[in-house]
């Protein structure tokens, strides 16, 4: 049975499977002294306690075991053992998502309102970055709201390098010359992988039936600062996050 409750009713699935591919088993590791997952963790309770006009609930979905016994330990949040067909390379965390979700509406007697993924791999990003990409999804009245910083690099500086050592620039343009001031082109931004916030039908149905396209009329961006936006893929990423935490305590 549906729970009444007039707050919308927002969970946070929290992925983390065992295995990856440039940094070994990077979802167990230690940053700054801390379980990598533990920053996430800490951002959702941190806005499940700090928003009450939410009713908001975290969902750990894991096949690791340290994982399951450090959250055990701490008492939060909740945890589901990801099934083994769930668990491989070629299993999106949309898969695990619609898997998920509606065994626990079943379980809690609720339907959800907001679906939220957050990626274990993103520890800078805290409870207010969610916080303003949910506002934003509510006053866009949106499908889709998806965490971005500015990139890095202009995409006109990008090259392919073929077997000769040739340069082929990724994108064609009518002139040649590449030396173009950074400041007179024009600013782009990058997904961050922090926070992808969903509408429960757009991503349990429409997504589904279009590939998994996060892209609609109503998918918009939630700009986050470069400090924030940290998405460990290698042991520099690792060296570089745990530099931007030391400089915050």
């Amino acid at each position: 049975m549906k729970t009444n409750s007039v707050k919308p009713q927002i969970v946070f699935i929290i992925p983390a499977r065992k295995g990856s591919k440039r940094l070994k088993n990077k979802n167990s590791l230690t940053l700054a002294g801390r379980p990598l997952i533990w920053y996430t963790v800490e951002a959702a309770m941190a806005f499940k306690d700090n928003n009450p006009e939410y009713e908001s609930r975290a969902v750990i979905s894991t096949d690791i075991p340290d994982i399951i016994k450090y959250l055990y330990g701490i008492g939060r949040p909740a945890i589901e053992k990801r099934p083994e067909r769930l668990a491989t390379d070629t299993a999106s965390t949309y898969d695990v998502v619609r898997d998920l979700v509606p065994k626990i509406e079943i379980r809690d007697g609720v339907v959800f309102d907001v679906i939220v993924i957050l990626q274990p791999t993103s520890p800078l990003r805290d409870a207010l970055d969610i916080r303003g990409a949910i506002k934003c999804f509510f006053r866009k009245k949106a499908n889709a709201v998806i965490s971005m910083c500015r990139a890095e690099v202009p995409v006109q500086w990008l090259f392919s390098i073929d077997g000769k050592g040739g340069m082929n620039p990724f994108m064609r343009m009518k002139s040649k010359r590449f030396s173009t001031p950074k400041q007179s082109l024009p600013e782009l931004y990058r997904l961050n992988g922090a926070i992808y916030v969903f509408k429960r039908d757009f991503v349990m149905d429409a997504m589904r039936k279009n590939k998994n396209n996060v892209l609609s009329a109503k998918t918009y961006a939630y700009v986050m600062p470069e400090n924030h936006s940290v998405d460990i893929d290698d042991k520099y990423d690792m060296l570089y996050a745990s530099a931007l935490l030391n400089q915050r305590s």
